[in-house]
């Protein structure tokens, strides 16, 4: 190789030497930058909290209970005043007449328009059976096998074939057997339930009469069933009817109608238009009454609403037992010193279904103060919270005790509770009734599982966060692989490279000495 063309090929050489070490330097600071980025993903693991599941010692509590008199309480919230004595809560739990949270129905401003269908029979019929003359009467038998209508009560359970007849006088005052559904049991008047049954068990030698009573019973043999016509509504449904007169909607009133014998009203021959009855799908669209009605504010799905006492006279009979449901669920009206029954009824309005088929209005209520809220839920709708009857609904009725005495065992529990029974004119207790206590370890189940239903959420962030920053190490893990990989090319590359300029360098050096040598020589 001749001296030029060796010190080119070691330049060459040199600089390709430089350039792996240039790379190589570039490579140790990529990997020290993912280094620092596997230390910190490393740290924030550290960091996070493990989340520890819930202990059901936590929700445990005890609970006390006494018996005052015929009714039961336990222990609310106690509060030391300070002078040995306490307030105490005692909550009994009543039975009785209550309002149950029915959920939201979504309310609207008075339409200008309403939908009425015709109502098209002055009555509503349905498959009866014709009542005979007479009784079996006592003393009479019939034979095994005789269909018979046998007078029951409300707790008589049907047994199979079995049907539920109401006695009632149709529109020309005949008396019918009219069929019911079980459900309908309780609003029949009392004596006017039947069952049709089957006689069994008769022994016709002995004079020994089948299963019921004779003189209460209907020999049925022989009887068709026929059509039972009645005057059509309820005396609480009449509020549910408008009548039509030309383009003139009005809303009816008892004075449109007659009272027939059954006690369903009919409207009178003598008032001047078509009685129509207000429904959603109705195919006649008129001019809605209600939308000048100032006691009418709000419609809640298609039903007018109104103020508890302005639907005083479609609760009818029963107002009083409403207005005891709201004092008896809404505590704050408990005290009738403090509200009086009418304004109770103005704190509440109330709007009516009527299922079909059926002329029994249902009544619904809700704060007035909630229905012209306009609440808002997910779906842009504005809505109101909704509440029914029930004449025997369980409830917890709160009072509040002061100055009370506690005694308590070794333990720290609770084992009587003295409540005053009077005061002296200075103020000072003049008397105290003594109630044993019976304490009770009670677990909060519903609690107990919400504190685990977030435990698992946390747990499963925990575990989510975990797996994201494993993949991230993963990630940095291969980057790191692969840049070492490169880097041992690289260093293979540059001992090769090192080992060749050393024997170009040899090479230079022995033509230098070749070159003295002859010039010497």
């Amino acid at each position: 190789m001749g001296m030029s063309a060796s010190q080119a090929r070691l330049l060459s050489l040199q600089a390709r030497q430089s350039n792996l070490e240039y790379q190589g330097q570039q490579i140790n600071q990529e990997r020290t930058i993912l280094s620092q980025q596997a230390t910190a993903l490393y740290n924030s693991l550290l960091a996070m909290n493990v989340p520890t599941p819930p202990s059901t010692s936590d929700f445990s509590t005890v609970e006390y209970s006494g018996t005052d008199g015929a009714s039961t309480f336990t222990l609310g919230n106690i509060i030391p005043n300070g002078n040995n004595t306490y307030t105490v809560e005692q909550k009994y739990t009543m039975t009785g007449h209550y309002l149950e949270s029915a959920g939201t129905a979504i309310v609207t401003d008075v339409p200008a328009t309403i939908k009425v269908s015709e109502v098209t029979a002055r009555g509503t019929s349905s498959t009866s059976y014709a009542q005979p003359d007479d009784t079996i009467g006592s003393g009479n038998t019939v034979a095994n096998g005789t269909t018979i209508m046998s007078q029951a009560d409300s707790s008589y359970e049907l047994q199979d074939g079995e049907q539920f007849f109401e006695l009632k006088e149709d529109a020309n005052g005949n008396s019918t057997f009219v069929a019911i559904e079980a459900s309908d049991v309780s609003s029949v008047a009392s004596g006017r339930l039947y069952v049709l049954k089957t006689a069994q068990n008769a022994d016709e030698s002995s004079g020994t009469e089948a299963n019921y009573d004779p003189a209460t019973s209907y020999d049925m043999t022989g009887v068709t069933a026929g059509t039972y016509t009645s005057g059509g509504i309820s005396q609480s449904s009449i509020s549910s009817y408008y009548i039509k007169n030309g383009s003139t909607l009005t809303k009816a009133t008892e004075a449109d109608f007659d009272r027939l014998s059954d006690g369903t009203y009919q409207l009178k021959s003598s008032v001047q238009g078509t009685l129509v009855e207000r429904n959603s799908s109705g195919d006649i669209t008129v001019d809605n009454p209600d939308s000048t009605n100032p006691n009418i504010t709000k419609y809640v799905e298609g039903y007018a609403c109104m103020s508890v006492a302005d639907a005083k006279d479609a609760l009818g009979t029963s107002y009083s037992s409403y207005i005891q449901a709201i004092r008896d669920a809404f505590t704050e009206y408990a005290d009738a010193d403090k509200y009086s029954d009418d304004e109770v009824a103005q704190a509440f309005s109330v709007y009516f279904t009527k299922s079909e088929g059926s002329t029994t209005q249902v009544p619904h209520f809700m704060l007035t103060s909630d229905l012209n809220s306009n609440l808002t839920n997910v779906n842009g709708n504005s809505y109101v919270d909704t509440y029914n009857y029930l004449a025997n609904g369980t409830y917890t009725s709160t009072e509040t005790k002061e100055d009370c005495l506690l005694t308590f065992d070794t333990t720290g529990r609770i084992t009587e509770i003295r409540v005053p029974t009077g005061y002296s004119d200075n103020g000072e207790v003049s008397g105290y009734k003594t109630i044993s206590l019976t304490a009770q370890t009670g677990y909060d189940e519903a609690a107990y599982q919400d504190a685990y239903n977030q435990y698992e959420y946390e747990q499963y962030l925990y575990d989510k966060k975990n797996q994201e920053i494993n993949a991230q190490t993963s990630i940095i893990q291969t980057e790191d692989r692969n840049l070492e990989l490169k880097l041992q090319r690289l260093d293979n590359e540059r001992t090769q490279i090192t080992t060749e300029i050393e024997a170009v360098e040899k090479v230079i050096n022995d033509n230098i000495e070749a070159s003295y040598k002859t010039f010497s020589g």
